[in-house]
């Protein structure tokens, strides 16, 4: 419950909230269908970052992992070639999944990423594991990406594309 100019007001009917507790609790979760793209290995701790750095990171692993699966997008400025933006992500982009339709399961325990066709698992990051969150910008606003660490502690950004104008209620979720 919060407490609202001094009424008493439940949070599963506030406008602004996407889903009931209920739905993120649950261990069931809130379910995307979205494309997975690939991954880019961030080469530092996200703690070690203010947010426009963080905020970089993921734009920049979409946009690198964009380039490598062959979306054009348009450059609105030229990328800063700075030694400090090469220092917090790989140079190529991991495209083992690439492509591939998945279900993304949002849940207050982790976001678990299957395969569409066969419900494979291809990743389960666990919320704690999770430093940052973002959509992107302009003509990347309908992708996000989130960066998490995996079983062996390896820091990597995951770059997801979701159904027209979704990015922002994925996001929400998320956070």
């Amino acid at each position: 419950m919060v407490l609202n100019s001094f009424e008493m007001t439940n949070p599963d009917e506030d406008p602004r909230w996407l889903h009931s507790d209920t739905d993120l609790i649950s261990g069931l979760g809130v379910v995307y269908n979205v494309n997975y793209l690939g991954s880019v290995e961030v080469l530092c701790s996200m703690k070690t970052l203010d947010f426009d750095n963080r905020t970089r990171v993921a734009r920049d692993s979409i946009r690198l992992v964009c380039s490598a699966v062959g979306v054009h997008l348009r450059e609105r400025h030229k990328p800063e070639a700075s030694s400090a933006s090469q220092a917090m992500i790989a140079a190529q982009a991991n495209l083992t999944y690439s492509h591939i339709p998945i279900q993304l399961t949002i849940s207050t325990e982790a976001l678990v990423l299957k395969r569409t066709n066969d419900s494979q698992v291809l990743y389960s990051h666990r919320m704690e594991g999770i430093s940052f969150a973002s959509a992107g910008e302009h003509d990347t606003k309908d992708y996000i990406a989130y960066v998490a660490k995996d079983n062996m502690n390896k820091r990597a950004c995951h770059v997801l594309l979701c159904k027209e104008n979704e990015s922002l209620d994925v996001i929400t979720t998320i956070g």
